[in-house]
C-alpha cells in the first residue's frame, strides 16, 4: 500500500463541503464526488468516492468515510496490510524491496483496537525522510505531511530498502545493510535494531501484514526475500515472525522483485515492477500462485524504486522509473485493474510505503 478514521465516531458527522463544478468534475474543481452527469454531490452513503471520483452508492448498512465503504463502528473489517517499497534497481539486476503495513500513532484507539493514527498510510523514501500519505486527498498537496526524519543506526551508511507497519503503530524497516529495526510512530520516531540477521540466504525483502482471517485482528507479515546483495531473478515467498525476527521456511519461489501489500479481507497482493510487464496479482498465501493478475501497461519501464499499499478499495502503487528523478503515485481500481489517476511526487524517491490492517476497506 491514512488520516485518522475513527470510524465509529466519524460515520454519523462525515460530511464533506462540495465545491460547484465549473465544467470538467475532477478534484481540482469538486470537493464531493462527480455523478453520471459530471456534476460534483456531496458524499455520503449513496454517493461515496474520494474527492473528485465517480460517485457509487454504498451497500445497505455500510457507511462512507473518507471515500470508502465500511461497516459501522469497525473501522477495520477489513484493511489493508502492509506494502512496501524497493531500494532501487531493476528486477533482477540491483534489488528490491519491501512492503509494509500502515502505520499508527497518535489518538485513542476505537472499538477495533486500532488508534486513529493506525490508518494512515506511511511512506518512507531513499533519504530516510518519512511522511504520512492520506488517500483520501489524492491529488492536492495536503495529501502528503512529513513527519520527520529517521535515524536508525544502519551500518555501512545503509538507507531505507522497505517497510511494514502493525497494527500497534510500530513500523518495520528493512534497511540496505541486511538490517531490520522496530520504529515508533507514536513515540518520535525512535528507532530500536532488533534481532534481525541474514538467515536462509535472505537479508532484504518485501514484506507486508495480512490479517490471519477476514476482519481479523490478528495478522501475519508475509515477505518477498533477497540475498543481502539484492541479486537475483526471484524471490522466496514465506513469512517472519515478529519480535523474533525468524523466517519460516520458504512456501513458494515468485519471479523477478515483487513488493507485498495484504487486506483485511485475508488477502494477499503483490506489484510486480518490469520493463515490459508490470502487474498486480493476488497471491495463494500457502503456494504463491497468482489467482488474480492485473496487467499495468501503463506503468512499464525499467524500475527505480517502487512501494505497494492497498487502501480503501484500491491499490497505490509508488514507482521512480529508472529514467525519472521523482516517483508518482498511481491509483489502480481494485476491482478493475484500471490507472484512475496519477500524482508525482517531486523531489522523493519512495522506497518503502505502509498501511496497516486497521485502515479502512471497500467491502461491497
Amino acid at each position: 500500500m491514512r488520516a485518522a478514521f475513527a470510524v465509529g465516531v466519524l460515520l454519523s458527522v462525515l460530511v464533506l463541503a462540495v465545491a460547484s463544478c465549473a465544467g470538467r468534475c475532477d478534484p481540482s474543481s469538486c470537493q464531493g464526488c462527480c455523478d453520471a452527469n459530471g456534476s460534483c454531490q456531496q458524499i455520503g452513503p449513496t454517493a461515496c468516492a474520494t474527492p473528485g471520483n465517480i460517485c457509487r452508492a454504498c451497500s445497505a448498512g455500510l457507511a462512507c468515510v473518507m471515500g470508502a465503504c465500511v461497516l459501522p463502528g469497525t473501522g477495520a473489517s477489513g484493511g489493508s496490510g502492509g506494502a512496501g517499497g524497493s531500494a532501487g534497481g531493476s528486477a533482477g539486476t540491483g534489488g528490491t524491496a519491501g512492503s509494509g503495513a500502515g502505520g499508527g500513532g497518535g489518538g485513542g484507539a476505537g472499538g477495533d483496537g486500532c488508534s486513529d493514527a493506525a490508518k494512515l498510510v506511511y511512506l518512507v523514501d531513499k533519504n530516510n525522510a518519512f511522511l504520512s500519505f492520506n488517500p483520501g486527498l489524492f491529488g492536492q498537496a495536503t495529501a502528503l505531511s512529513v513527519l520527520g526524519t529517521l535515524s536508525c543506526p544502519a551500518q555501512s551508511a545503509g538507507r531505507p530498502y522497505s517497510m511494514a507497519v502493525d497494527r500497534n503503530a510500530i513500523a518495520w524497516v528493512n534497511y540496505d545493510s541486511a538490517q531490520l529495526f522496530a520504529v515508533n510512530l507514536t513515540g518520535g520516531l525512535t528507532c530500536n535494531t532488533t534481532a534481525f540477521s541474514v538467515q536462509r540466504n535472505i537479508g532484504l525483502f518485501g514484506m507486508g501484514f495480512v490479517s490471519n482471517a477476514p476482519g481479523s485482528t490478528q495478522e501475519t507479515l508475509y515477505l518477498a526475500g533477497h540475498p543481502p546483495s539484492g541479486t537475483g531473478t526471484t524471490a522466496q515467498l514465506s513469512t517472519l515472525s515478529l519480535p523474533a525476527a525468524t523466517i519460516a521456511p520458504p512456501l513458494a519461489t515468485l519471479s523477478g522483485a515483487p513488493e507485498l501489500t495484504g487486506t483485511g479481507n485475508a488477502e494477499l497482493w503483490a506489484f510486480f515492477p518490469d520493463a515490459q510487464m508490470p502487474r498486480i496479482s493476488r497471491l495463494d498465501k500457502a503456494t504463491g500462485a497468482a489467482t488474480t493478475t492485473y496487467p499495468l501497461a501503463a506503468l512499464a519501464g525499467a524500475p527505480g524504486a517502487w512501494a505497494f499499499a492497498f487502501w480503501g478499495g484500491d491499490f497505490w502503487v509508488f514507482l521512480r522509473k529508472s529514467t525519472e528523478l521523482s516517483s508518482t503515485i498511481y491509483r489502480v481500481s481494485g476491482s478493475s485493474g484500471a490507472v484512475l489517476g496519477q500524482y508525482t511526487v517531486t523531489g522523493r524517491s519512495i522506497v518503502g510505503a505502509g498501511v496497516s490492517t486497521c485502515a479502512p476497506v471497500v467491502i461491497q
